[in-house]
């Protein structure tokens, strides 16, 4: 029996072979503003529910304010890369990170999955990499603290 989908498929197969995996990492996958998102697993201390960060005046762009959360002040970001909302957005989540530098919190609408995650290259900040999962963002939240204090110094 012939198979009328058949040039499809072996297009998919091709398409599919083109992308090889070259790392896996252990990533906390999420959503913000209609785009994914992934974090490394181990940056990752906890994910708690969406509560509005008391602003700070004289604060830097991309830092929405602070939050308490368990005894500790935790820096909001404006959105997961600390860039300016392209809308707006109805935040449910907040993905906590701890850094050197303490904690810092990541805006999500939701979280979707935990675990290894295969990359068809090694993930660059703020960029955009094909993964298992589909395309993601990849954040680093180490470099995402750096970045905000060189911008409270200038």
């Amino acid at each position: 029996m012939d198979d009328p989908l058949a040039p499809f498929r072996e297009g998919e197969r091709a398409r599919d072979a083109e992308v090889e995996t070259t790392c896996e990492r252990d990533l906390l996958l999420f959503e913000h503003g209609g785009v994914a998102y992934a974090v490394p697993a181990s940056s990752v201390d906890v994910v708690v529910a969406w509560n509005p960060p008391a602003p700070l005046p004289a604060s830097v762009p991309g830092f929405a304010g602070v939050l308490q959360d368990r005894g500790r002040v935790v820096a909001i970001l404006t959105s997961p890369l600390a860039r300016p909302r392209a809308g707006e957005t109805e935040e449910r989540r907040i993905v906590i990170c701890s850094t050197r530098r303490g904690f810092i919190g990541l805006p999500c609408v939701r979280t979707s999955d935990v675990g290894p995650v295969r990359l068809a290259a090694a993930p660059v900040p703020g960029e955009v990499v094909d993964s298992s999962r589909g395309p993601v963002v990849f954040v680093d939240p180490e470099l995402l603290v750096d970045e905000l204090s060189v911008g409270a110094r200038a």
